[in-house]
């Protein structure tokens, strides 16, 4: 019966660590990020932490080496773009321009736009800056000459 017992307060301690290191970890993401929401807007995601937790929304796969995307991140409450060259060798620049549209009683309008040049010979992943996204907002990644997301 003392074996059994000391074996459940062994579980519980486990379960407890676990849990606990858990919330650590998550709270430890979010403080990671150097910024969230308004004050993202126009900030590197790779330089404030936003890429940490970065899940794709959306992809427009050119070929096999080149595609675009627009990128979320939940700890920072923002959207970018980015432009991924997967080899070398192709010639060129792309502009890729992220942009936010808000919903009004009126329409959407635009409230931010965010763009950077791509060199198409450098092998890697360019970002736009960032834009805030609040729950209701429409955001769209555009890259010259290959269309939008």
């Amino acid at each position: 019966m003392m074996k059994l017992l000391t074996l459940g307060r062994a579980a519980l301690a486990t379960a407890l660590a676990v849990t606990a290191l858990g919330g650590v970890a998550a709270t430890s993401a979010q403080a990671a990020a150097g910024c969230s929401g308004a004050s993202c807007v126009g900030k590197n995601p790779s330089t404030m932490g936003c890429t940490a937790d970065q899940t794709i929304l959306e992809r427009v796969r050119i070929d096999s080496y080149l595609e675009f995307q627009l990128v979320h991140s939940a700890a920072c409450a923002a959207r970018w773009g980015a432009f991924k060259v997967s080899t070398t060798g192709s010639a060129g620049k792309v502009t890729l321009t992220e942009t936010r549209q808000v919903k009004t009683p009126y329409g959407w309008y635009k409230n931010g736009e965010e763009w950077v040049v791509a060199d198409l010979s450098k092998k890697g992943t360019t970002r736009t800056e960032m834009n805030r996204n609040t729950g209701d907002d429409r955001h769209r990644v555009c890259a010259s000459g290959f269309g939008c997301t």
